[in-house]
């Protein structure tokens, strides 16, 4: 009897040992695991991971923008009008016969003048054209009605533009206009030589704002008219 006591006895602490054991293992796997876990820190790894995400975006972003910006500054508009303004400047898509028009505009009424009060001529003619001030006293319905308007321009029966007359509208359609300042941000629409105008004709332009280029005076409205032509523009 007392032998299979004992035996029982040394059967518990057996088994008492074995648990204790697997207890203690457990434990150290647990304390194992929890340290690897924390070393590799996945969170500090998302966090790096969505930051470089984030700059790469912007970086692409900028990317696409300074490209959009390029091509803006440097694409010519496909427009079908026949004035549009690109860089800053009014352009004019009009036919030959209506530069030709122009040019003995320009021939009859600044054949003596340099070449930059000739390119100012037609620019008046052209910014005329897409001058939309309803108190404007000229008929802009089109180049010719502009061109033969009674007493506006000399008469062109007949006229034969030079190859420079040509080149001043040529240059004129593609954006060049002299008159063109802070006062006039559309340019001149009217010109007049001081020496060859008469006194009431020169009263009706006194005090509005002008500027000179060779032998012709530009303005863009008339005394009369000075007050309605500022709040037009």
């Amino acid at each position: 009897m007392d032998t299979i006591t004992g035996g029982k006895k040394r059967a518990y602490r057996v088994i008492r040992l074995c648990i204790i054991n697997l207890l203690a293992s457990f434990t150290i796997f647990l304390a194992c695991s929890i340290s690897a876990f924390a070393a590799e820190d996945p969170g500090e790894e998302l966090i790096e991971q969505v930051t470089d995400e984030g700059v790469n975006e912007d970086a692409n972003t900028e990317s696409v923008e300074e490209t959009n910006q390029a091509e803006e500054a440097t694409a010519v508009p496909d427009v079908d009008a026949s004035f549009y303004w690109f860089d800053g400047e009014q352009h004019f898509q009009i036919t030959d016969a209506d530069k030709v028009l122009i040019a003995q505009v320009v021939d009859v009424e600044s054949g003596h003048e340099t070449y930059e009060g000739k390119v100012a001529v037609a620019a008046v003619v052209l910014n005329r054209y897409a001058c939309t001030d309803a108190y404007a006293r000229f008929d802009n319905r089109s180049i010719e009605t502009i061109c033969t308007q009674k007493g506006q321009f000399a008469k062109i029966d007949g006229v034969t533009p030079t190859a420079e007359d040509l080149q001043a509208v040529e240059d004129a359609c593609n954006g060049v206009d002299p008159t063109v300042t802070e006062a006039f941000p559309y340019g001149a629409y009217y010109f007049y030589n001081p020496l060859h105008t008469s006194y009431e004709n020169l009263q009706a332009r006194a005090g509005v704002e002008k500027i000179v280029i060779g032998n012709h005076t530009f303005h863009s409205w008339f005394k009369k008219d000075a007050a309605l032509h500022s709040a037009a523009l």
